[in-house]
């Protein structure tokens, strides 16, 4: 399955180059099929990079060491994630989950400078919350939204590219208005946060159980209308439309002005 994962994304779309990290041989198999397709450059530039997550609290396993080992002696960057739920990986509260992630992240940044110096790293998160009465994950809550502000802000101040775990999530399990204002709760705070890449921004639906194409639609009007929110006004005469005012006059309406 990692290779037709790397053979789509490589083939079918646009996004940046990911490789998997399931295992020492999909870490090897996708660095060996992105250097077909980039040659050389990849001695010398950032080609293809790959998510790992810390098994929270405070451990590696042993595939994601093997995973990260990989890719840092080739120069390729990984995403450190550590992937928390507040009051099963991380304590309830969303500052002491958040002083653990930073404390995880930071010592798998700081194994691949020890593994090749000037590795290029990015600085993941993803912090949500369980429902303590059955323990499973739920998305889209002010804690998630809380915890991607601070991550941004910690990411800028560590002068690290940062991966948000704020995609369009939710706990949903229909495209239906909780799934949509999850969804947007938690890509706002990732644009507000200045968020460098940003994963399960479209299609995420019953806590990411499920790859909805209904969902997708939304998160895609979702995504169109932040980045439109966040693209600075241009101020110009053109802008500023004094010639409709003047064609219109006082007392008039738009609706057929050229």
């Amino acid at each position: 399955r990692h290779l037709d994962m790397v053979r789509s994304i490589a083939m079918l779309t646009d996004k940046p180059l990911g490789g998997g990290a399931v295992s020492v041989d999909a870490a090897e198999d996708a660095l060996a099929m992105a250097r077909i397709i980039f040659g050389d450059r990849m001695d010398r530039e950032v080609c293809v990079y790959t998510n790992i997550n810390v098994n929270s609290p405070l451990v590696y396993d042993s595939r994601m060491l093997d995973a990260l080992m990989i890719y840092a002696r080739v120069g390729q960057p990984v995403l450190i994630v550590p992937f928390l739920l507040m009051g099963a990986m991380a304590p309830a509260s969303t500052i002491s989950a958040l002083a653990q992630q930073f404390a995880e992240a930071l010592t798998g940044i700081a194994l691949m400078q020890a593994i090749n110096p000037g590795c290029p790293a990015v600085l993941g998160s993803f912090l949500s919350t369980p429902d303590m009465k059955n323990g499973s994950p739920s998305f889209g809550g002010p804690e998630s939204h809380f915890g991607l502000l601070v991550s941004g802000q910690l990411a800028r101040r560590y002068n690290l590219p940062w991966r948000a775990g704020g995609g369009s999530l939710t706990t949903s399990p229909v495209p239906d208005a909780q799934a949509a204002f999850e969804g947007m709760n938690t890509m706002q705070a990732a644009f507000l946060a200045g968020a460098n890449i940003v994963m399960h921004t479209g299609g995420w639906l019953e806590g990411g159980l499920v790859a909805s194409f209904e969902k997708l639609i939304v998160d895609l009007d979702i995504v169109r209308t932040l980045r439109a929110e966040f693209t600075q006004l241009d101020i110009n005469d053109d802008a500023l439309a004094f010639r409709a005012h003047d064609e219109v006059r006082h007392g008039g309406h738009f609706l057929g002005a050229e």
